[in-house]
């Protein structure tokens, strides 16, 4: 279901707000996840490095990207469509809550950094 893509160095991945129709496997480079923080501008939420899962948006209303993602380093992935998973878990339901539990644990682990990103913030200022 998934087909590989390439980005360079310095390559928007998404945006913020953009319609989230993909994820990515994560094969080669680094992906920094950032979030715009009022008065502070773009904020490191967390870098994803090889073997990890890029995006989870897709799998929930309103499908809009929670971050921006940015290729920092040559990146290479394996990009899957939103919707042909989804599919694919309506006709397997044992596949698909193995799946959800997979990207659920992903979302936790994302909304912790992100937690753990602005405590810092706040507390050093920076």
């Amino acid at each position: 279901m998934g087909h590989p893509v390439t980005y360079a160095a310095g390559h928007r991945i998404f945006v913020e707000g953009q319609r989230a129709e993909h994820f990515w496997l994560i094969g080669e480079g680094v992906v920094a996840l950032d979030i715009d923080v009022p008065g502070r501008g773009s904020v490191l939420i967390e870098r994803l490095s090889p073997g990890s899962v890029l995006g989870w948006s897709w799998m929930f209303p309103p499908y809009r990207w929670h971050f921006d993602a940015t290729a920092e380093r040559h990146t290479r992935a394996i990009q899957f469509h939103g919707s042909e998973v989804l599919r694919l878990c309506r006709e397997d339901p044992a596949a698909g809550f193995d799946l959800m539990q997979r990207f659920v644990a992903v979302l936790v682990e994302r909304l912790q950094a992100t937690r753990s990103r602005l405590l810092d913030i706040s507390n050093t200022g920076g």
